[in-house]
């Protein structure tokens, strides 16, 4: 059995400052802290842990807001491209007759836009309609829930008039790239 440690005995003026027991069972010792120890260290942990996953959590919500905010950009960007390019397509003269008699190298020129004759006014109205969706004039770029929530419904019905003007001409976004050319990373319906 090992000896104790002698304890220092505070000493003022007017003697000992109280009364140390002869044995040291008798000690008086305060080992509520020592059981509590345990709970003291978790909730210390826990506090800690939560505020480093306050602070990180802002900062990775950011990053994926802006990431996505990003690929919504791309998509909307790449439709109102496609959009410009069928309205060209539907000012380009059906006929080649019509050009007269300057012959317009086909490589520099736009294949008409053509649908069946009986859907081409059809097929114009909903051309029309997607620019609408997709004119950046009229997008907001303010971050609230409102503006965020318009754009995203833009781009769904964007994406469907989009659906549909290639059902009606028969082209798909992938029919414009050759064999030999890479697929696209992102296509526009990954949203």
């Amino acid at each position: 059995m090992s000896t104790p440690l002698p304890v220092p005995i505070p000493t003022s003026s007017h003697g000992p400052a109280h009364h140390l027991p002869e044995r040291p069972d008798e000690l008086d010792l305060d080992l509520d802290c020592l059981l509590n120890l345990e709970d003291d260290f978790y909730t210390s942990g826990h506090t800690q842990g939560l505020q480093d996953g306050l602070r990180q959590s802002r900062f990775e919500s950011r990053v994926f807001g802006v990431e996505q905010g990003f690929l919504k950009g791309i998509v909307m960007g790449r439709l109102q491209a496609r959009a410009k390019l069928w309205s060209a397509r539907l000012r380009v003269p059906q006929e080649k007759d019509t050009l007269g008699a300057a012959d317009l190298d086909e490589s520099k020129t736009l294949p008409p836009l053509k649908a069946q004759e009986r859907l081409q006014k059809t097929l114009e109205k909903h051309v029309e309609r997607l620019l609408v969706y997709v004119d950046p004039s009229t997008l907001s770029p303010a971050n609230t829930d409102d503006d965020v929530a318009e754009f995203d419904d833009r781009l769904k019905k964007a994406l469907a008039k989009v659906k549909v003007i290639e059902r009606m001409i028969g082209e798909s976004e992938d029919s414009h790239l050759d064999s030999s050319s890479e697929k696209p990373a992102m296509k526009m319906t990954d949203f």
